[in-house]
């Protein structure tokens, strides 16, 4: 059995004392799927004090010996300072992810241990680095089908294998957005205030039906084909579980869903003693976890949680938005999308709530009005298409790319490339030495660069350059002493044509490749790097693997360079090298100030040429032929 998905998420359960790891993903026709696989265990490294190993060893299995899998000696580089030797070191394995704090902190204590290295990383990450697993990329997974009832998914495999594979285009999401309406006086409190109205809006339709309003009183009459009514809040509480089961959304979206929505609904849940699994997994819990001034960090296995409200406000502190003063829904939907709210206070809604029918229809469709204008702002303004992208490049999984600062992004492309070159990472800096730095800082100072902010803004004068990875069939190149050639022709130890001069070709890859090229002005590549591309009058756009299509959507007005002598230069290398480097000398350059993109479906042949020992592409180095 074999199954291809983009991956969503990961997590880990214990089953008869060992950690399973479970892997869900999205498949190109928008099913779920599971994989499980069993057989890995945290581990971290110890460096014991000199001649200190077996003391170490000794405590390890006197204090933690039913919690270890193993122990052995490995060597690696420290990650601070020089060394040219790799440090020996203790790798210890163990069969329970939850008990590497306290075996952590235990051993810090011990005066013949230096130092303890990796014990804070979480299992998945440990687990995703180790496989080089990436967020939101695709993957092919091997093994067998299996059952249980824990998890909600179209399909699940016992994997036995993993494999990374290119594809362009994401997996059809499902999205909810979310909102909910409290009848309360002051400020409403989840202890005291039950929830009156959840208002939901889905793409693509659920039942047919663009939106369902909740409300949770059943003395008036139906208003809306999409209003439910009920005769209180846990039967409310009840459908929205049902809807969630049954709709079973990907990204629930919400305006300040994190802090308030979530939370609160989290809290009436429990009040009401009814559960709050509304993820894919039957036995984990909606977790709201709070983060100090009325701050949450809200998480939920196999789904995303999505929260405008932050990240268009993290978007203007960096320049976009730049006449959006306040951040409210009101505001922002009228800045972005041309449409409001409805009228309609927070002192309105006691009076409505109580009051005729056409004061509780006003109410309703204003709460109507606020799912639908979350969901558009998401959807229209492709919000997610950045945070995509940052897990794909970062490794972290959409949600802690949603949730997470620079330093956790960084972190984890460190524990990736740390773990190549044969280096331990360091473990976060405890309380205590955290104040033993400031302390030393307040005494000597801190020397350093001083650090200039870029200016915020969009900035006009700006390089576009094309990284393009492979080329087709069909593309030519110059070859010293030969004149054109088709790339696949091209031989290892010849020398090809660039911007700058002859490179010597050390190495030609040639895969085969179905899918999208992309066509600038008649030369062909495959989508598969980072594009950044000025447009006249608008922000620079990083366009990446995914969104690369969307060259062809836009008329972008970049610069591209072609040498305007390549044909002359083809023809002289086959009478006169030194004539053909003269004219490479004296060769004009020239600009296409309006280049045409264009896509097309090509299955076939590749290439790719790895020049003097280093990687240049063509639009960074080779010139190729502009048919």
């Amino acid at each position: 059995m074999e199954i291809e998905f983009q991956l969503l998420d990961v997590d880990y359960i214990s089953l008869e004392n060992r950690p399973v790891i479970r892997i869900l993903g999205k498949t190109s026709d928008g099913k779920t799927v599971c994989a499980f696989y069993d057989g890995f265990y945290p581990y971290f490294y110890v460096l014991p004090k000199e001649g200190k190993e077996e003391d170490v060893i000794e405590d390890l299995k006197k204090n933690f010996l039913g919690d270890l899998k193993n122990i052995e000696k490995v060597k690696r580089y420290l990650p601070i300072g020089f060394s040219e030797e790799k440090v020996e070191m203790l790798k210890v394995t163990l069969k329970d992810p939850s008990r590497t704090a306290t075996i952590r902190e235990h051993l810090r204590k011990k005066d013949f241990v230096e130092d303890v290295f990796e014990a804070d990383i979480l299992f998945k990450y440990r687990f995703m680095a180790d496989f080089s697993l990436f967020g939101m990329c695709w993957y092919k997974v091997y093994g067998s089908p299996t059952r249980t009832e824990s998890v909600k998914a179209d399909a699940m495999i016992k994997m036995e294998k993993i494999e990374p594979i290119e594809k362009i285009e994401n997996a059809p999401l499902k999205y909810m957005a979310l909102d909910i309406e409290v009848v309360s006086e002051g400020i409403a409190n989840p202890q005291e205030a039950p929830i009156a109205i959840i208002s939901l809006s889905f793409f693509p339709a659920f039942n047919g039906k663009n939106t369902l309003v909740l409300i949770a009183k059943n003395n008036m009459r139906k208003i809306d084909q999409d209003v439910l009514t009920f005769k209180d809040e846990k039967e409310m509480l009840e459908k929205f579980l049902e809807i969630i089961d049954t709709f079973d959304p990907d990204i629930i979206v919400g305006y300040n869903i994190n802090d308030f929505d979530m939370p609160y609904i989290n809290e009436r849940l429990r009040i009401n003693k009814m559960r709050r699994s509304i993820g894919r997994c039957t036995e984990k819990q909606l977790v709201s976890r709070s983060l100090g001034e009325n701050r949450y960090k809200n998480s939920v296995f196999g789904r995303v949680i999505v929260d405008p409200y932050w990240m268009i406000k993290d978007m203007a502190g960096r320049g976009f938005f730049t006449g959006l003063k306040r951040f409210s829904l009101e505001d922002v939907s009228q800045y972005l999308l041309g449409e409001g709210k409805i009228e309609f206070s927070h002192k309105d809604m006691p009076v409505a709530w109580n009051g005729n029918e056409e004061q509780m229809k006003k109410f309703i469709d204003y709460a109507r009005r606020d799912s639908e204008l979350v969901l558009r702002l998401l959807l229209e303004k492709q919000l997610l298409d950045k945070y995509i992208g940052i897990s794909k490049v970062s490794g972290l999984l959409l949600q802690d790319s949603l949730d997470t600062g620079e330093a956790g992004k960084v972190e984890n492309l460190l524990l990736r490339e740390f773990d190549k070159e044969g280096f331990v990472l360091p473990c976060k800096p405890t309380e205590k030495e955290i104040a033993r730095r400031k302390a030393e800082r307040d005494v000597k100072g801190f020397k350093g660069a001083f650090v200039l902010e870029p200016e915020v803004g969009l900035h006009t004068n700006c390089v576009a350059y094309l990284d393009f990875a492979c080329h087709p069939l069909g593309t030519k190149v110059v070859v010293k002493g030969i004149g054109e050639k088709d790339i696949s022709e091209v031989k290892e130890g010849e020398f090809v044509l660039g911007k700058n001069g002859w490179h010597k070709v050390v190495k030609k890859w040639e895969y085969d490749y179905k899918g999208y090229l992309i066509n600038i002005n008649g030369l062909r590549c495959t989508p598969n790097h980072k594009i950044p591309v000025v447009k006249e009058n608008e922000r620079q756009k990083f366009v990446r693997d995914v969104t690369a299509i969307s060259l062809f959507k836009n008329k972008t007005k970049g610069k591209i360079i072609f040498l305007k002598e390549f044909g002359n230069i083809g023809k002289n290398e086959k009478l006169s090298i030194s004539k053909a480097e003269d004219i490479i000398k004296k060769g004009e350059f020239y600009e296409a100030k309006n280049p045409e993109f264009s896509l097309e479906y090509y299955e076939g042949k590749v290439y790719d040429l790895t020049l003097n020992s280093e990687p240049y592409y063509f639009a960074n180095g080779i010139l190729t032929h502009n048919s």
